[in-house]
């Protein structure tokens, strides 16, 4: 655990009526999270340095500005151009060429929308709030047992500290260094 970020949650909510049934997931939303996730991106920046934040995909995790599905063309087309401006779009490519903006149709905008979405987890707000803190996100599939979990982490870790540390300093184990929320 890391200090000051403790959260205790009462077991319930609209799930179901008894406690095997309920879920912690329903007590908690988006802005919440990024709150209480924004702490603690301070927290460990302070006591710890960069480190790697592992997360599922629940949906306070993976919430998003890009536009939905159902969006506006002007609404596709300001996100693209609002990505252009921020050097982001080079995850589109060549494609989008804001001289032409306005000729593209809806559907051209939201397949780059789309193809953005998929090069990049810049659009998920906890990932871009994690850079600003030097952290690092990893998003986990829902896909993965426990055990599968455990081994990705570990690999995942042993990599990223193989490439980071000179040689002579690569000789601890770094699952005795998880730190687990």
């Amino acid at each position: 655990m890391i200090e000051e970020n403790e959260e205790v949650f009462e077991v319930g909510g609209k799930r179901g009526t008894t406690v095997e049934e309920a879920d912690y997931h329903d007590n908690i939303e988006s802005k919440f999270y990024y709150i209480w996730f924004r702490k603690l991106c301070i927290n460990i920046k302070e006591k710890y340095g960069e480190a790697i934040i592992v997360i599922d995909n629940a949906p306070y995790h993976t919430k998003s500005d890009a536009p939905k599905s159902n969006a506006k063309k002007q609404e596709l087309l300001k996100y693209l151009l609002d990505l252009d401006t921020e050097g982001s779009l080079s995850v589109v490519g060549s494609k989008f060429d804001k001289t032409k903006a306005n000729d593209y149709l809806r559907a051209e905008l939201w397949t780059m929308v789309m193809e953005y979405k998929r090069g990049s987890t810049d659009h998920y707000l906890i990932d871009r709030l994690a850079k600003e803190y030097d952290q690092t996100v990893i998003r986990l599939s829902t896909r993965l047992s426990a055990n599968v979990l455990v081994l990705c982490l570990y690999d995942n870790i042993r990599f990223e500290f193989i490439h980071r540390l000179p040689p002579h300093q690569c000789n601890f184990n770094p699952v005795n260094e998880l730190l687990l929320f």
